[in-house]
């Protein structure tokens, strides 16, 4: 397995790069993403009373067809709390990796670690780390997704030739 995170400048790009990467058959469950709550509040347009954030409310939802599964990184980021970073304010973080590496980073016990540290801590070189805290701060979204090798150079490939191609990326394993 390895991970490959990308930094894109606003949460557009950062939309459709999970697309592409969902097309390519990534599992859903690799996919994670990182990005200030006012950049998902700001991008995503969702009637609440009709989204289906997860795959229990999508089935537990009346047949009439009225709930509207969300999807993709809009599903990944929708049903987040904020969590608040000392180097990054008010972020949402959805998918397992990051959400374990931001919440041990806001966390008591880690007196002050921030994004930069738990970047760190997941493999991302420190140009990177530094790179992607910025980018964060200005609107843009991480989007890191753990792949079996044969899908990582495709992912890889496929991503970096979308249009608005990421900021910076790494990969990791």
């Amino acid at each position: 397995m390895k991970t490959l995170f990308w930094l894109f400048r606003n949460y557009g790009e950062a939309r459709t790069a999970v697309d592409a990467l969902l097309g390519l058959d990534a599992d859903p469950e690799g996919m994670n993403a990182i990005a200030t709550e006012d950049t998902v509040k700001d991008a995503v347009d969702v009637d609440w009373s009709t989204a289906a954030v997860r795959v229990s409310d999508e089935q537990d939802a009346p047949h009439s067809g009225q709930r509207q599964p969300l999807r993709g990184l809009d599903g990944l980021l929708a049903g987040e709390q904020a969590v608040v970073l000392d180097d990054v304010g008010r972020v949402y973080a959805g998918g397992e990796l990051v959400t374990l590496a931001v919440n041990a980073a806001a966390s008591p016990a880690s007196e002050g670690q921030g994004l930069y540290e738990a970047l760190l801590d997941l493999g991302v070189p420190e140009d990177v780390a530094r790179e992607t805290v910025e980018g964060i701060k200005a609107g843009g979204v991480l989007v890191a997704a753990r792949l079996p090798d044969e899908l990582a150079s495709q992912a890889r490939w496929t991503v970096e030739n979308l249009e608005g191609q990421a900021r910076a990326s790494a990969i990791v394993g």
